[in-house]
């Protein structure tokens, strides 16, 4: 195994350990539970290993890149973990009433059901040999999203009762919900291509080609 897969693989690892830690947090006490010393401990430790695993993302996709390591495997692991590591997130921080005001359960609905649109495709496009990669707005959108993520954990640690930090935390939600439907709309045109060719007649296995937005397939 690689080392940008290994990297992938221990960016699951930590996210496995924030969300134990996020699980940890004692909310009955409501708004003033994040004053809690035993909280306050918890939450800054899940914001730490929160930002180990978003920022180690750029680290495992560019060294893949860069020597020439690009494999299936992280091909597909690598937005498989993204999903878990934000997903997850979100799915948590229903959970905090103060985080959840400003991040409904229909606007998390609407990201999950996203992301399993896509991976679904990705899946079915990777079984039959087409390579099916994460693209810029992708990225994008997990940058704008941990970025949501980190900062209302982080607000809601130290500066819950500040009006400003609110209404920021309500912008960065809403504006990775308008960038995650957003770029999923490359990937359903690259889709749309792939299924297009699908139907056509079989063509014998061989190299790698391109097709409609860069989508790589084997024929």
């Amino acid at each position: 195994m690689n080392l940008p897969n290994k990297i992938t693989l221990g960016r699951l690892l930590v996210s496995a350990i924030y969300f134990l830690l996020l699980s940890l947090v004692d909310i009955s006490a409501g708004a003033a539970a994040s004053a809690l010393p035993a909280n306050q401990l918890l939450l800054n430790g899940a914001i730490v290993l929160f930002l180990v695993a978003a920022l180690t993302d750029m680290l495992d996709g560019y060294l893949a890149r860069k020597y020439g390591m690009v494999t299936d495997f992280g091909r597909v692991m690598d937005p498989f973990v993204d999903k878990i590591l934000v997903c997850g997130s979100m799915a948590y921080l229903l959970t905090f009433p103060e985080i959840a005001r400003y991040q409904p359960a229909w606007m998390v609905a609407l990201v999950l059901g996203r992301e399993f649109l896509i991976s679904g495709i990705r899946g079915v496009a990777e079984g039959r040999g087409i390579a099916f990669g994460a693209k810029p707005g992708g990225k994008l959108k997990m940058t704008v999203q941990c970025t949501a993520i980190a900062t209302s954990l982080f607000f809601y640690t130290h500066f819950q009762d500040q009006l400003w930090c609110r209404w920021l935390t309500a912008g960065l939600f809403w504006a990775s919900l308008g960038i995650t439907v957003g770029s999923a709309l490359p990937y359903l045109r690259d889709a749309r291509a792939i299924f297009r060719q699908d139907l056509g007649a079989a063509e014998p296995p061989g190299a790698l080609t391109q097709v409609g937005g860069g989508v790589e397939t084997r024929r």
